[in-house]
């Protein structure tokens, strides 16, 4: 049964079965501190001048205010650091103590830090079904393909990347509805023949070029 808890500084914590949980105050180091082993959801109360820090074994996630999950379960071979608002950045932890290495990323809603402690690597990408985070109409009727794209990224907050060249004659007539974010590239990608991949927490789309009528 997850477990709901209060910290001192407003943040609330969700944890999740089996999940254990230390807090250090601000008083004490300047910055607020969470030692994690297991799975939680963090809501962090914005404070600027002290940045809030959970570290696991492995990985060091850093924020001045914003909700994210943070996996590190024993017995699974990564450890996972999912943003639902705000920005966590996220690093490999080389020490006992909040010690950083150089190599760190910054992730977004929508997407999620992996590290690997078997490869000692750390990327990001997206999650597995990203979800909506602002209303859109998703009916087009006759209208460039690149604002299609371009409503779908700011409809899910991930970036698209195309080729504004290729599909400057290419237009679609195209109904979507709930389907979730890569559902709905699949239909565009079948509409015009197009492909896409996902990489570094975002997607790049490639299509041929749309003859001009």
């Amino acid at each position: 049964m997850e477990h709901r808890v209060a910290l001192p500084d407003g943040s609330f914590v969700t944890l999740a079965p089996g999940a254990t949980l230390r807090y250090r105050r601000a008083e004490e180091t300047g910055q607020r501190i969470a030692y994690l082993k297991g799975e939680a959801f963090f809501d962090v109360f914005h404070d600027e001048s002290h940045p809030f820090s959970v570290l696991t074994d492995q990985v060091v996630s850093t924020v001045l205010g914003t909700s994210f999950w943070v996996r590190a379960v024993a017995g699974q071979p990564d450890v996972q650091v999912q943003v639902r608002t705000g920005a966590v950045r996220v690093s490999r932890r080389t020490g006992p103590s909040t010690t950083e290495s150089a190599a760190s990323v910054v992730v977004r809603p929508n997407q999620q830090a992996v590290y690997s402690p078997a490869r000692q690597q750390l990327w990001r990408e997206l999650v597995a079904e990203p979800v909506q985070l602002a209303p859109q109409s998703f009916v087009f009727n006759d209208r460039p393909v690149a604002e299609v794209l371009e409503t779908l990224s700011a409809a899910y907050g991930v970036d698209i990347a195309y080729d504004a060249k290729a599909l400057r004659s290419c237009t679609l007539n195209l109904s979507l509805g709930n389907e979730p974010l890569f559902d709905k590239l699949n239909l565009v990608c079948e509409a015009l023949g197009a492909r896409y991949e996902a990489a570094d927490g975002r997607i790049v789309f490639h299509s041929q070029p749309c003859a001009a009528e």
